[in-house]
């Protein structure tokens, strides 16, 4: 959740048209609640963008450029 509010802050905003990304936002809400994943994504797109890419190159494993 936290990566997706991180891409909020790359790419501008979670892409509502893209399938994956939608299907994706629904499990983690059905997964943790509406509550928790609005925490966890708010706090993703807090961050600045270094931290944002600092976050999402944790998540896939590889350092940030």
């Amino acid at each position: 959740m936290r990566a997706l509010g991180a891409a909020h802050v790359l790419r501008g905003s979670l892409e509502a048209l893209n399938p994956d990304a939608v299907r994706l936002a629904d499990r983690l809400r059905a997964e943790l609640g509406e509550h928790a994943y609005r925490a966890a994504y708010r706090q993703g797109r807090d961050l600045d963008r270094a931290g944002a890419l600092t976050l999402v190159a944790a998540q896939l494993g590889t350092e940030a450029a």
